[in-house]
């Protein structure tokens, strides 16, 4: 798997989706006056440009000079504009419907404690980082198998930035998979440690989170799956009752009574009476993100609109560059209630309210769309590059606006239990949403999987 730079600098925003028509003018400039076709194209590639339309937001991520003098900050109400630069990174993809390319992605720079946006397009997966933490995020997948590529000839890359102070992870770059297997040992033994436990404000955090039970979660023997572990894979999860409180158990010791591993004595035999024996193995499993899947599970608010959708590339080599579909991605913008009511009269259209949902991004050298399947019959077949083998998808959504820019480990804590599960999944990053796309007979499952309310069965 190749990552490669892209040369775009870029801004991220967002607006109340009410707001649309204050800054349609801008959409039309950054979408409409670009050259789609190779043959058609100005000496200089075309910036990214990402535009998603959800229930609760428009978000965008767009060239960072244009985007500070398209987007005056009183050019609506609404408009919030990172502080931060932006770099993407785009991901070489063999296969568009694949949620384990995502956590070979994520996971290092969770664990690292980058925090990222991840946009999975038709054609490719791009990431989305802080302009200075590009040096860090180069050395982290590196050192986790990933071949980096980049121009040599642009600027060089800002130098890495120290990140934040983190309880457990070591600022020392991991250079092979037993250096980091050894720090995570030492970071264990430090956890152990009675001084540690006393005076360590981790401690205290995990016992209150060991306490309190997700939102959808049951009694005990309901299972559930959740975040990640540091270094062996395991994770917190199944909700258990001890002496009249709830608690989480340790996926790993939850997975070795489900498959019939480990010694054969049960969870509640090995902590009966003993409840300091449970927080030493909370801490012992804990990995830095954890946390991050805990507070994801119980304060994202999270929504399943009933819409239809699908993932669909853009031909850009029609008609000697012309792109008849440009006047059909504006129709869809602005005139939606036109599009949905000619889609009913033809007997195509939708059988809920919900709003519609709308993901345009366009690289220098792609065009990607995710939208309602009933919008898609405005265009040509010709005009649409789609697999028609895959089923329609539906979305799982998290408000994620009480996190900031700077959350780490929450594509990682939705992206491994359900890949573990047998789940693929598609992820759109937005400025404070979680969009995830799932095969539209797999989404019970996945909705229980995210909620904790269900149980999880590999290889389903």
């Amino acid at each position: 798997m190749t990552v490669s730079l892209l040369p775009d600098r870029l801004s991220l925003l967002r607006f109340p989706r009410e707001e649309l028509e204050a800054c349609s003018h801008v959409i039309l400039k950054h979408i409409v006056f670009r050259a789609y076709s190779q043959s058609n194209r100005r000496t200089r590639d075309e910036p990214l440009f990402s535009y998603i339309d959800n229930s609760l937001e428009i978000s965008i991520f767009g060239d960072h000079r244009a985007i500070s003098v398209d987007f005056p900050k009183d050019l609506c109400p609404g408009l919030e504009v990172s502080k931060h630069i932006y770099r993407a990174l785009q991901v070489d993809n063999d296969d568009t419907f694949n949620s384990s390319r995502i956590c070979t992605i994520v996971e290092p720079l969770a664990k690292a404690g980058v925090s990222i946006f991840y946009m999975s397009t038709y054609q490719t997966d791009l990431l989305f980082v802080q302009e200075d933490r590009i040096a860090l995020v180069f050395k982290t997948l590196s050192a986790n198998g990933l071949h980096m590529a980049y121009d040599e000839d642009m600027n060089s890359t800002p130098p890495d930035t120290p990140i934040p102070d983190q309880h457990g992870f070591r600022r020392l770059p991991i250079n092979s998979v037993e250096e980091e297997e050894s720090l995570y040992e030492h970071s264990q033994e430090m956890r152990d440690h009675p001084s540690f436990r006393a005076n360590h404000p981790v401690t205290r955090e995990l016992s209150e989170h060991s306490l309190a039970t997700p939102p959808g979660s049951q009694d005990s023997g309901s299972e559930g799956d959740d975040e990640q572990d540091g270094s062996s894979g395991s994770a917190v999860s199944m909700v258990t009752s001890h002496n009249g409180v709830k608690q989480l158990v340790p996926l790993d010791i939850y997975s070795a009574q489900r498959h019939g591993k480990g010694s054969g004595s049960t969870w509640s035999e090995s902590f009966a009476g003993n409840e300091s024996g449970y927080e030493e193995t909370m801490l012992a499993k804990a990995s830095p993100t954890t946390a991050t899947a805990f507070e994801v599970r119980q304060q994202a608010d999270r929504t399943l609109p009933e819409n239809s959708l699908r993932c669909v590339g853009l031909n850009t080599e029609l008609e000697a560059g012309h792109q008849p579909w440009l006047l059909k991605i504006i129709k869809i913008l602005f005139y939606h209630d036109r599009v949905k009511e000619e889609a009913t009269l033809a007997g195509n259209g939708p059988t809920h309210d919900a709003p519609r949902f709308f993901s345009f991004t366009a690289t220098s050298e792609c065009v990607s769309m995710i939208t309602d399947t009933y919008i898609l019959e405005e265009f040509e077949e010709h005009e649409l590059f789609m697999d028609m083998e895959t089923c329609p998808l539906r979305l799982i959504q998290l408000d994620l606006h009480r996190f900031g820019l700077d959350k780490y480990g929450i594509i990682h804590s939705v992206a491994r239990p359900l890949t573990e599960a047998g789940i693929d999944l598609l992820f759109l990053s937005t400025f404070s949403t979680a969009n995830i796309l799932v095969a539209d007979h797999r989404l019970s499952e996945a909705e229980r999987i995210l909620s904790g309310s269900g149980s999880t069965t590999l290889g389903s």
